[in-house]
């Protein structure tokens, strides 16, 4: 799926790269330059599809219905071959006619070019959403992965939708076509970098925690990591330290005699989870504990939630909802009548 991702922003990366080359006039120098990315932009709604595909665990191996996929591609490539086989002082002649064209834009077969890439990425859009929405998430840290995958769905369809009101601009409003020509690669520019700051932000969402390369300079062996995540587990387990509400990862990497770069590790792939996933799990097993307790039959949700390590009452019925799949009032209404109920004396 990082792969997946980094193809898909380069991608973005060239197209922009034409599109400023087209502006500052580095197309004369490069007359090849001009238009060789046009095809790869309808690359991008595929590509995209794939990595949520990838990140939801939905995808099932190829099929034959993915060629169509890519049908948009191949058009856009067969209109642009003829273009492709003029010589360079063709193409420096075409270059400057559209730097110098000022009047709206002429619907043709490049404009229905453009029509079917913006289409066409907004259908596998629509389906990467539809595959967040109806995924059933396995992994405890689904949720926020799906918060951030969503991000990144949002950031694109904001820029499609721009630039569509751009390109229907140029067809009613006279010289437009320069504000399409400046707009647009500064439109792309900001998606890429918001694209990279959600993944700056996320990147125990983004980074497989399994990646060795990732540790490769924390000086563990898998050995070490095992035995590590094993004394990790004990210290948990012995001293509570999941009860202290502001507990923060340098306490565990002080008490196992660690980095902090170390204990994300021995978390990440001797427990495959997080550090606050690792935490809150420990909690919320303390809360159940708590709620089949005779001494907190009665007690409000805001005392089990304390006393669990949570520093408030929204924190705890979110992540209880989030590892037990019910709140916590339902889950004492449940266990009473449940042949689990045993409460301690």
């Amino acid at each position: 799926a990082n792969n997946v991702l980094a193809i898909l922003i380069a991608l973005l990366s060239a197209f922009l790269f034409e599109q400023v080359m087209f502006l500052n006039g580095g197309i004369k120098d490069y007359p090849h330059v001009l238009y060789s990315t046009l095809p790869i932009t309808f690359l991008i709604g595929p590509v995209l599809y794939l990595f949520i595909r990838l990140n939801t665990k939905m995808d099932q191996g190829w099929k034959w219905i993915y060629l169509s996929y890519f049908i948009p591609f191949a058009y856009e490539v067969a209109i642009l071959i003829p273009f492709y086989r003029l010589p360079p002082e063709t193409k420096i002649s075409i270059y400057e006619y559209a730097i110098r064209y000022q009047g709206p834009i002429i619907f043709d077969q490049f404009s229905f070019g453009y029509f079917l890439y913006l289409s066409s990425t907004i259908i596998f859009l629509i389906w990467s959403f539809r595959l967040l929405k109806n995924s059933k998430w396995a992994e405890k840290k689904g949720e926020k992965k799906r918060k951030v995958l969503m991000g990144i769905l949002i950031a694109i369809t904001v820029f499609l939708t721009l630039n569509f009101i751009l390109f229907l601009t140029s067809f009613f409003h006279s010289y437009a076509i320069k504000e399409v020509q400046q707009l647009s690669p500064f439109l792309l520019s900001v998606l890429i970098h918001i694209i990279g700051f959600i993944c700056y932000l996320n990147p125990e969402i983004i980074v497989n925690g399994n990646n060795a390369k990732k540790y490769s300079s924390s000086g563990l062996s898998k050995h070490q990591v095992k035995e590590l995540s094993e004394s990790l587990k004990f210290l948990l387990e012995e001293k509570n330290l999941y009860l202290k509400d502001d507990l923060k990862p340098q306490v565990l990497a002080s008490e196992l005699g660690i980095s902090a770069t170390n204990l994300s590790r021995v978390i990440s792939e001797g427990l495959n989870t997080n550090f606050y996933n690792l935490i809150n799990e420990y909690r919320i097993n303390e809360a159940k504990k708590l709620c089949l307790s005779k001494e907190y039959l009665d007690a409000k949700l805001i005392h089990i939630a304390l006393d669990s390590g949570f520093s408030n009452k929204s924190s705890f019925i979110r992540n209880f909802k989030k590892f037990t799949g019910m709140s916590p009032s339902d889950f004492k209404k449940n266990s009473i009548h449940s042949s689990e109920w045993n409460p301690k004396s």
